[in-house]
């Protein structure tokens, strides 16, 4: 019996605190038409995006008694209660007989004076309203999308304080005998952009609008992208965390991104941290930089204020070859879902697109030759060699920093027939033949490549019998055969000494022929 009550006295124990710990949840409040007394409706704000969702937690900071219809409303607290600005410049204050009036003052030193014409609250008094002990929770509301709206009953009338996860900006009103709050926050905006190019090789490799200040670039492998992220920063921000995925064909520089807010450098450790900044395995998977904005730093926002993230990254050697292009992707997370996950703002994808070319090397007769010897170079001149590593058969790519730094590295040389040159952005560059087929003759200039966002490959007509027959499409080398040359192992001269002889030899008959009439 004794163990039987003791684990009953247990079990109570434990309801018990069950129960009283229940009370420390807001409960979920229940809709009611719109208009309904003792209700408020909340509306979600109007720059929110279909999917964000953000919960309202309400709060009673006074009672208050109504006749339900009109305008006036008592607001009620224990005598004596007091709510004082943190700027001391105004305050709420109970009576004896509990009724609460608003009191401001023009300065520190002035008296106080019951105030009936202020429709907004200062700063101070907001601050201090959301510091008060006082308030008791009502309940939660979550409402998802753009302009959205709930009606929920608060079960009396009062005075309400209500916080969003949408951002920092409250909002307090009364049911009078019903209220109606927009959720005053406004969410963040966010866009990236590649500022800039800049070419591995120097030269002239092409930049230009497509490639400053745009969604869109094309580079050569080893070329640096300078991005500039801008955010929309407003008062309210909450929770602002900056998401920067690579693609595999990208890689960070090792300096770290310069954050701005106007032309103000703000502070790492201070007014945000960078939680993550490396290159992955394989670029695609996960967060290459992760910037988290500090609560103190995003409650110092008053106004509209732009943000700016700058930083730049290296195409690299897994760069892919047109198609879809490289992307490098940014979001930003701001407030919570009623789940604790962030809203997002929708992914900013700036893409690098990179291309190949295929040099035909043939004769006048459209026959594929092999034999031949390349370089490509940036500029007519031929001055500027663009280093090359061969990575297969009949392929060659733009080399890297990395290959090029390496011990020993000796740019290739294109080996011709038909192979295919890759890892180029748009612009003009030059192939020099630094060696033509047997029997052929060396070509004299240089043959321009231009590339023009798109590849440039080369299609062939192939017999049983003979080597490839050019089509169409691709850089086009013809080299012409050259023509044997009279030597002494030949016929050489001989031929004009026969013809000269006989020359001599008719002349001599002509003369003999004409003397011989003379004489007769």
């Amino acid at each position: 019996m004794k163990h039987t009550k003791r684990i009953l006295a247990v079990l109570l124990a434990v309801a018990m605190v069950l129960a009283i710990g229940s009370t420390a949840f807001a409960a979920d409040l229940s809709e009611v038409t719109a208009g309904t007394a003792k209700s408020i409706t909340i509306t979600t704000p109007d720059s929110a995006q279909a999917t964000d969702e953000f919960t309202y937690t309400v709060y009673k900071i006074f009672d208050a008694t109504s006749d339900g219809t009109s305008a006036g409303i008592s607001y009620k607290a224990a005598a004596g209660t007091k709510i004082e600005a943190t700027d001391e410049l105004s305050k709420f204050e109970a009576d004896a007989q509990g009724n609460v009036r608003y009191y401001t003052r023009a300065a520190k030193t002035d008296d106080y004076a019951i105030n009936t014409t202020d429709t907004d609250l200062s700063e101070g008094m907001i601050a201090a309203l959301a510091a008060y002990n006082g308030k008791t929770t009502v309940g939660t509301v979550s409402i998802t999308g753009k302009s959205q709206s709930k009606t929920v009953n608060v079960g009396s009338y009062g005075y309400f304080y209500i916080t969003t996860t949408s951002g920092t900006v409250v909002t307090i009103d009364s049911t009078n005998p019903s209220a109606s709050v927009n959720d005053k926050n406004t969410m963040p905006t966010l866009d990236k952009d590649i500022a800039s190019v800049t070419s591995a090789n120097g030269g002239n490799h092409e930049t230009g609008a497509d490639n400053e200040n745009s969604e869109s670039a094309t580079a050569n492998v080893g070329d640096t992208v300078n991005y500039t992220v801008t955010i929309n920063a407003k008062k309210g921000a909450d929770s602002y965390v900056y998401h920067d995925i690579l693609s595999a064909g990208l890689s960070l520089t090792t300096t770290e991104p310069v954050v701005k807010a106007g032309s103000t450098t703000l502070t790492k450790g201070t007014d945000y941290t960078l939680t993550k900044f490396a290159n992955n395995a394989t670029n695609g998977t996960e967060d290459n930089i992760t910037i988290t904005f500090t609560k103190t730093y995003l409650d110092s926002i008053t106004a509209d204020t732009t943000i700016t993230i700058t930083y730049s990254a290296i195409v690299n050697e897994k760069a892919v070859i047109a198609g879809d292009g490289n992307k490098n992707t940014g979001t930003l997370d701001y407030g919570h879902k009623s789940d604790g996950k962030p809203n997002t703002t929708p992914p900013d994808e700036p893409k690098v697109y990179v291309y190949q070319f295929q040099l035909v090397k043939d004769n006048n007769e459209k026959k594929v030759l092999t034999g031949a010897e390349f370089k490509l170079y940036q500029e007519q001149a031929c001055t500027n060699e663009i280093a090359l590593v061969k990575v297969a058969d009949g392929q060659y790519r733009v080399a890297t920093a990395a290959e090029k730094a390496a011990s020993g590295f000796t740019a290739a040389t294109i080996e011709a027939g038909t192979p295919e040159i890759i890892g180029l952005g748009n612009g003009t560059y030059y192939l020099k033949e630094t060696k033509a087929p047997d029997s052929y003759n060396l070509l004299a200039n240089p043959v321009a490549v231009t590339i023009n966002n798109a590849n440039n490959d080369a299609t062939f007509t192939t017999t049983t019998t003979e080597n490839d027959t050019y089509a169409s499409g691709g850089v086009e080398v013809v080299n012409q055969q050259g023509t044997e040359l009279p030597s002494t192992g030949g016929i050489g001269t001989t031929i004009f000494y026969i013809v000269g002889a006989v020359l001599v030899l008719g002349a001599g008959v002509v003369l003999v022929s004409r003397r011989r009439m003379h004489q007769n």
